[in-house]
């Protein structure tokens, strides 16, 4: 397991770049990737923020963003939706198409 250290300091400005990263169940994963993250922009010297979607997991998902925002403010952000609304249906809605 990945230790839950900050990432990195609160940002004073806008970052170089957002990491959006959808989620359904991936509880086991996120601490990982959110360290990926973070080495690799760190690497790159890019100021960076994470933003974790949650399409409604029923696992401990939305515990392991909280813990991951509250070590990281300003650096790793959550959005979580109370249902599963699911991927492909999300972007047909976006793009004006009926189901």
């Amino acid at each position: 397991m990945v230790p839950e250290a900050p990432i990195l300091p609160p940002m004073s400005k806008d970052p170089d770049i957002s990491v959006v990263v959808p989620l359904y169940n991936e509880e086991e994963s996120l601490s990982e990737l959110a360290a990926w993250v973070a080495r690799v922009c760190r690497a790159e010297g890019l100021s960076y923020e994470v933003i974790f979607v949650d399409d409604g997991s029923r696992d401990g998902s939305w515990v392991v963003v909280e813990r991951l925002a509250t070590a990281s403010p300003g650096v790793v952000r959550g959005i979580k939706f109370s249902r599963n609304y699911g991927n492909c249906t999300q972007v047909s809605r976006r793009r004006g198409a009926r189901s």
